[in-house]
């Protein structure tokens, strides 16, 4: 696949349930899917279909970009509830 020496193959697994919304939880700003996916080999950008994406976005396969207007307030309220500064 022609991927950087320095990659590091990565398996993450969690479990539980997290104490923050589905909606925003884990959620940032993404950069562009070009610059994150490739196709078939690094340095090949994977170029999106704009007609795909419209569709994922009318299936709701695809949600709200981060960060949304509540989050702020969202964090703030886990904050208090864990015991952390704000």
């Amino acid at each position: 696949m022609k991927a950087p020496a320095d990659w590091i193959p990565l398996f993450v697994l969690l479990v539980g349930y997290p104490a923050e919304s589905w909606e925003a939880g884990w959620q940032r700003p993404r950069p562009p899917l070009e610059e994150v996916f490739f196709e078939g080999e690094y340095g090949k950008p994977f170029k999106a279909d704009p007609k795909v994406t419209e569709q994922m976005k009318a299936a709701k396969m695809i949600q709200a970009p981060a960060p949304l207007p509540w989050r702020k307030e969202e964090i703030k309220a886990l904050a208090r509830m864990f015991g952390l500064p704000e």
